[in-house]
């Protein structure tokens, strides 16, 4: 399907070509999420799809181009982004100042799920850490 996504985009950007997977470890979360009212039904269309994948390669080809202090976080349980994916990433980007967490017993929305006050603590906790003294 990768393959073809430019032509799919061009031809048919509105096409569902694949669902998302649904939040198996948080089965509740998932529910919430589709009796909203305000998030859509459909699927990744041709043209989004097509689009994460360009952006996807943009960040594989430039990432060691990331010289800033980052934070990249993810759920082991995620099956949206590939933590792996995260880890690779976090790898190939120069910065020297570069934390990456991957989250055991979480999916991928980990500011509402079940042990989200851990997590924001840990963000909270790194943003601080790399302040100046008179800004804490």
């Amino acid at each position: 399907l990768a393959s073809i996504s430019g032509l799919l985009s061009w031809l048919v950007p509105e096409m569902e070509v694949m669902q998302l997977p649904p939040n198996a470890l948080f089965p509740e979360l998932h529910e919430m999420f589709v009796a909203d009212e305000l998030t859509t039904a459909v699927g990744i269309r041709a043209r989004v799809g097509h689009e994460f994948l360009q952006l996807y390669a943009f960040i594989a080809e430039s990432g060691s181009a990331l010289t800033v202090p980052f934070l990249i976080t993810d759920g082991r349980e995620d099956s949206l982004v590939n933590p792996d994916g995260i880890t690779r990433f976090h790898e190939l980007a120069s910065s020297t100042d570069k934390t990456v967490k991957i989250v055991d017993n979480m999916w991928h929305n980990l500011l509402i799920e079940p042990g989200c006050e851990g997590i924001l603590d840990m963000y909270a906790t790194w943003i601080a850490e790399r302040c100046p003294p008179e800004i804490k």
